[in-house]
């Protein structure tokens, strides 16, 4: 299993998240990353729906800095944009465990 929580940030959601949607929007922010890939569908789920894009700039707050990505998504608590920071520092190490 891929640890992806060390790699976001979230900036912003106007929905609340749970885990699993956390780790969905962070595992496909990591494929991103890895693929060179401006966006990319959210995987198929019976809890959620969406896709998530790189934006293409970069962001600091505080000691944690990144890309920042931005996630479309549509859940059983609501809909709406979650914009987080994804700092890819360790993703070298991980690589390995990546679903195909």
């Amino acid at each position: 299993m891929v640890h992806v929580f060390n790699y976001v940030s979230v900036v912003r959601t106007p929905i609340p998240l749970g885990e699993r949607e956390l780790y969905a929007i962070a595992e496909t922010a990591l494929l991103i990353f890895l693929g060179g890939e401006k966006k990319r569908n959210l995987p198929p789920s019976s809890f959620m729906d969406g896709c998530v894009e790189d934006t293409g700039k970069y962001g600091v707050i505080g000691s944690i800095g990144g890309l920042i990505m931005k996630a479309n998504v549509s859940t059983e608590r609501g809909r709406g944009e979650v914009t987080f920071i994804f700092s890819p520092r360790y993703v070298g190490s991980l690589t390995e465990d990546l679903p195909n």
